[in-house]
């Protein structure tokens, strides 16, 4: 079973949350968990691995008049006011562990009006046991360190 996670940075906040799947196959992401980009390495692979583990949830599909501040979590865990401030600088990473492997995927930030583009050319592919590993390259994607 693939399990999935995701994380942003925005000013010096790390954030780590988890994407379950909606009743109707959509990803939602959940639960951020606010940290620092000097956390320790092993409070951030914590962090990672219980999102990753948590990824496994379905959940109803959320109502038309629920959308509306879906994001929110997120945005208070950057402590920050608006979508607008979040995205100013954020960058953004999926994390994704399957197949005996963990891929970090980075995101190219496209502004508030049009989000995040994936860049596949840069996704870095760990043994899913080195969440160690993973949270170095984590680190330095989050850093704007693409290989």
């Amino acid at each position: 079973m693939k399990q999935t996670a995701v994380s942003y940075r925005v000013k010096d906040k790390l954030i780590i949350g988890s994407l379950v799947r909606t009743s109707m196959g959509l990803g939602l992401e959940v639960d951020p968990r606010p940290l620092m980009m000097t956390t320790p390495n092993d409070d951030v692979a914590n962090a990672l691995e219980e999102a990753l583990d948590a990824s496994g949830k379905v959940v109803a599909h959320p109502t038309q008049d629920q959308w509306k501040g879906f994001f929110q979590p997120f945005i208070k865990a950057a402590a920050v006011r608006s979508f607008k401030a979040f995205m100013t600088d954020a960058i953004m990473v999926y994390i994704s562990r399957h197949d005996a492997q963990l891929e970090l995927e980075p995101y190219r930030n496209l502004g508030p009006k049009n989000g995040f583009e994936s860049i596949p050319s840069d996704v870095i592919v760990l043994p899913a046991e080195d969440l160690a590993g993973a949270v170095s390259e984590l680190k330095a994607l989050l850093d704007g360190n693409v290989r």
